[in-house]
């Protein structure tokens, strides 16, 4: 079953939280995921292009990879080929320039590259030998900013600046082996970028870069953070992955650090976006999660991705609204789009509505449009032994309409998947069996306090109500 599962290219993961005045709401996380034709293709990072299409990189060496693709936001991918410029040139990440061109850098080429919507190829090399660029980034001034990982002899890094006639300027970055990797924009003018490289004291650094080349850093609290990733954030501040510390960081512009532990250890996050929901989203790579992390810091939420260890990398916000990342392993793409349900809404109108339950079992769902009932003459649902209580109410399903939650004194649990009125699985709503001190409070949606409570099937013979469900009136 587990196995059949990993297989589908569709999934949906729902987090329930309470907002002001107690009324619950959900986040719908939908997946699909889009196979790359070139197998074993890496796909590393990704961008929304000018066109209306994604951009990403596919890092692989050889006849497997080194290339740029182009997918449609319906899945479609074409794929350009750099061998005939630079054989393995390890393309890592990429950008849309001021230009209506994108932009990537060449880890092994060392060289900069920049591909035109319709697929033409030109490419810049760097003057620094063995630089190894990696993040880039359009800047305040419409140049491409990029950082170059690798050191030189003496332990030397570089921010690098190309124009779009391709002139190049390199900067120093004052600590020694900093390593940077990823680098973006800032709202106040200048350019941001992590040092995955420690100082000999253990610290990482958050560079800042003025568009005249200064250099200023900000020591992360935690020591061998590793910063990878880093984006400007919707709050105006800076946020960055940290792989070391297995955190998220937040900056200020002054340069105050905040750091987030994510829940699941030993994460691996790499990349950081700002989503369309105004929260920061992230890739969580050894754990195969996509991370969501609210602008406070308070809420941070994990979504499987679908297919077993995918390795998901790069992620952006594309052209329809939803994220898109790749997989590294997975050798696709794939696409989470975020939608808020009300928990209570059973019939997706956008509407709470009313579940009513008599001291007989009789159960009836008032569909509501503010203090208007709209079924008034079709509310009867049926009739469950009153052995069964109603513990709570989400989207289990993703389809926009709110189910219900039942727990019996036994400890069974059944889910009725709804669609207002109707019970979608009569057959199959049982679920398995709690510990009765497990049951989550009346009128909240829950899961689980813990997924290993729960055993498969309906234990002792029990039966889930929705199959003892009597015709309601």
């Amino acid at each position: 079953m587990q196995n059949r599962y990993r297989r589908l290219l569709l999934a949906v993961i729902v987090l329930s939280w309470t907002v002001g005045g107690g009324a619950e709401r959900a986040l719908a996380a939908t997946f699909s995921e889009f196979p790359i034709p070139t197998a074993g293709s890496s796909p590393n990072d990704i961008t929304s292009g000018p066109d209306g299409n994604l951009w990403f990189t596919e890092a692989s060496p050889g006849p497997n990879g080194n290339k740029i693709g182009r997918m449609s936001p319906s899945g479609a991918v074409t794929e350009f080929d750099i061998t005939p410029h630079t054989p393995d040139s390890g393309p890592a990440n990429i950008t849309r320039g001021p230009d209506g061109a994108l932009w990537f850098t060449e880890f092994f080429g060392n060289k900069i590259g920049r591909i035109a919507t319709d697929g033409t190829i030109t490419e810049t090399v760097i003057p620094t030998t063995g630089s190894l660029p990696q993040g880039i980034t359009k800047g305040p001034d419409n140049n491409l900013w990029f950082v170059e990982s690798g050191a030189d002899t003496n332990g030397v890094n570089r921010i690098g600046r190309i124009t779009t006639a391709g002139a190049i300027t390199e900067f120093v970055i004052p600590t020694l082996n900093g390593n940077p990797t990823g680098i973006t924009a800032g709202p106040d003018g200048n350019l941001w970028f992590t040092e995955t490289g420690a100082d000999t004291n253990g610290v990482n650094h958050i560079g800042r870069i003025t568009t005249a080349g200064a250099i200023t850093e900000f020591p992360i609290p935690t020591l061998t953070s590793n910063p990878a990733g880093i984006t400007a954030g919707p709050d105006g501040n800076l946020w960055f992955t940290e792989n070391g510390a297995n955190k998220i960081g937040r900056i200020t512009t002054s340069g105050v650090v905040t750091e987030f532990a994510i829940p699941t250890a030993g994460s691996g996050p790499q990349i950081i976006t700002t989503g369309p929901d105004g929260a920061l989203w992230f890739t969580e790579f050894d754990v195969n999660q996509i991370g969501r992390i609210t602008t406070d810091g308070t809420t941070i939420a994990e979504f499987l991705v679908p297919t077993a260890d995918s390795g998901p990398q790069g992620i952006t916000t594309g052209p329809d609204g939803a994220l898109w990342f790749t997989e590294l392993n997975g050798n696709k793409n794939g696409r989470l789009a975020p939608t808020i349900v009300n928990s209570h809404d059973l019939n997706g109108d956008g509407k709470s509505d009313i579940v009513w339950r008599d001291t007989s079992g009789n159960i009836a769902i008032w569909e509501m449009n503010g203090t208007t009932i709209l079924n008034p003459n079709t509310a009867g649902v049926g009739n469950v032994p009153t052995t069964w209580s109603i513990v709570g109410t989400g989207d289990f399903n993703g389809d926009g309409k709110s189910d219900i939650v039942w727990h019996d004194s036994s400890g069974n649990v059944a889910i009725w998947e709804m669609n207002g009125t109707t019970v979608l699985n009569p057959n199959t709503a049982g679920v398995g069996n709690v510990a009765t001190e497990m049951c989550p409070p009346t009128g909240l949606s829950s899961e689980p306090a813990t997924s290993t409570a729960m055993a498969s099937g309906t234990s002792s013979g029990a039966t889930p109500p929705a199959a003892i469900l009597q015709s309601g009136k």
